[in-house]
């Protein structure tokens, strides 16, 4: 590979999206694809063609759009390719090297097989793991048994799985492992001498209800966990154990549409107007271990946002009775932005967080016409098409003071890539279905929500619209009621400290009716609801976007 050659390639070249890590080769076409190369500053998808004995010559390269660091690297020194993995029909590869001969063509000069026991080794452990979740969330030593002692993913340790995961393991209730694929292998020395091996993978993770989670990865460990961050507690053992991806936190950034009909929680009566339709993009940060107490979020369209972990608001001196300041908010609740002093949007380098608090973790557009003006105005918020997001989190004091955070040094940094084109349009989020009472008036609605003793009420949402042709990869997830509402005794009456209560429920769109949805009971300590909603949560598990229909009552 050649600088001017490949760049002078580049000029009107299309911008791709990675959307896999597993490097494969087509026996038919006797074709290598490999999703990321890192090279000359610029990250390429690149094609290699075998025209025999391990001698491949350049087939194709464009620029593409990835989170974080490419798969392949390319390296000038030595005129290498580096290839951490490449899938050869039912054989894997690893640390595949390709030394270039300056005219376009590769050979192989190092390529090490993945034994068919290792393979089967993972197998077993993956699938032993799904066994456990067969009829219900396990606890305890049970839940825990084929982890590292280290074990850590998305910011969620052993000790949260072995106590019961709060973050909705419901969903992987009746799981199977599907298309499991080694992406990387490392041996490694420890501090203390010790040794690991770590073994990266990439599967498919199809539901109970048949949808597919594509492209999950994972690590697994051999040897020793010794000198694995934040870990008191390693493990040094020739098994096979699940290790984690050992990220601080869990950070995802998706799409959501959602359509809500509105009712006054006071008397019951429909809102002017009835009905509106919201389109934004989330950026959530989940940390239920509270490595970090707040992060800050960038990218297109949001600029860069500061938010705060559930702990903070929940308990920090300076937050008390500021927004956001709910006394009861879960450990696994997303962080939450930091507003200006009208409650708007702030940049991260003005937000004034210990004044004015914080809500929510979105940035998008609310109307009450789901039409195309309407979308013309959501493109026009700064989207682009291949949208990278960075992640920093900080364990410090940078929140407490305005863009405390300049010069300090995060703890981690992520990234996520969130392509424009899996955002629904507001034109087709007209056809979310309404959410609404089955057997009880508006007024009857309210009266029991607000009710000290609250009884599970009947919601219908109609016909499912998912069979039409742009909703057919959403499956209906299940749905939740939330409330919140001032703590008894607020000076004044002031809205904050508050309390926000939620109950998750499950259940599938068959009947399009949920005749015992529960009502999430309220803290002795909470004065009153002030707002609630019932809400219905679609997912497509490919594009990790979301469509919602609420019925809220404020």
């Amino acid at each position: 590979m050649r600088h001017a050659a490949l760049l002078a390639a580049l000029l009107g070249a299309t911008v791709l999206p990675a959307t896999a890590e597993v490097t494969t080769f087509d026996a038919t076409s006797n074709i290598v694809t490999i999703p990321s190369v890192s090279y000359a500053g610029q990250t390429l998808r690149v094609t290699l063609k075998h025209q025999g004995n391990y001698f491949f010559t350049l087939d194709s390269y464009a620029p593409v759009t990835v989170a974080g660091a490419a798969v392949a690297s390319y390296d000038h020194s030595t005129d290498t390719l580096n290839i951490p993995a490449v899938k050869v029909g039912s054989d894997t590869y690893v640390d595949i090297v390709l030394k270039h001969d300056g005219l376009g063509g590769f050979t192989v000069t190092a390529a090490t097989p993945v034994p068919v026991e290792t393979i089967q080794q993972i197998e077993v452990l993956m699938h032993n793991r799904d066994a456990l979740y067969g009829i219900a969330v396990p606890t305890g030593a049970a839940a825990t048994q084929f982890l590292d002692r280290c074990w850590r993913h998305n910011g969620v340790d052993s000790d949260a799985i072995g106590a019961g995961h709060p973050t909705g393991d419901y969903d992987d209730i009746g799981r199977s492992t599907e298309k499991i694929t080694v992406t990387a292998t490392r041996h490694r020395v420890n501090a203390n001498g010790s040794t690991r091996r770590e073994i990266d993978i990439e599967y498919d993770q199809r539901h109970a209800d048949g949808s597919v989670t594509p492209g999950v990865k994972n690590t697994l460990i051999t040897g020793s966990s010794a000198g694995s961050d934040r870990c008191p507690s390693d493990q040094n053992d020739a098994t096979l154990r699940i290790y984690g991806n050992q990220r601080l936190a869990g950070v995802f950034t998706g799409w959501r549409t959602a359509r809500a009909s509105g009712y006054s929680i006071q008397t019951g009566f429909v809102l002017t107007p009835p009905t509106a339709w919201r389109r934004d993009m989330q950026f959530q940060v989940v940390d239920t271990a509270c490595n970090a107490k707040y992060a800050i979020v960038s990218g297109p369209a949001i600029g860069s946002r500061k938010l705060l972990c559930p702990s903070l608001l929940r308990a920090a001196a300076e937050l008390a009775g500021k927004r956001g300041n709910y006394l009861n908010l879960a450990i696994d609740h997303p962080f939450l932005q930091c507003r200006s002093a009208s409650g708007g949007v702030a940049q991260a380098d003005v937000a004034n967080c210990a004044v004015d608090g914080a809500s929510g973790y979105d940035h998008g557009l609310s109307t009450v016409s789901p039409n195309a003006t309407a979308d013309a105005n959501f493109a026009a918020l700064g989207w682009v098409e291949q949208g990278v997001y960075s992640f920093q989190l900080y364990d410090d004091d940078g929140w407490k003071t305005v863009n405390g955070q300049a010069g300090r040094t995060p703890i981690a940094t992520y990234y996520t890539l969130l392509p424009y084109i899996d955002s629904v349009s507001f034109l087709k989020a007209a056809a979310i279905p309404a959410l609404s009472p089955t057997t009880l008036s508006g007024p009857q609605l309210a009266a029991n929500v607000n009710s000290a003793t609250p009884s599970p009420v009947d919601l219908s949402w109609g016909k499912s619209f998912l069979g039409s042709p742009e909703w057919t990869e959403y499956v209906l997830r299940g749905g939740w009621n939330v409330h919140q509402g001032p703590k008894s005794g607020n000076v004044g009456g002031a809205a904050w400290p508050a309390y926000r209560s939620i109950i998750h429920l499950t259940m599938d769109d068959g009947g399009g009716r949920q005749v015992n949805w529960p009502v999430a009971p309220q803290p002795a300590q909470q004065a009153n609801k002030t707002y609630t909603d019932f809400t219905l949560r679609y997912l497509n598990r490919r594009t990790r976007s979301e469509a919602l229909s609420a019925l809220v009552m404020q």
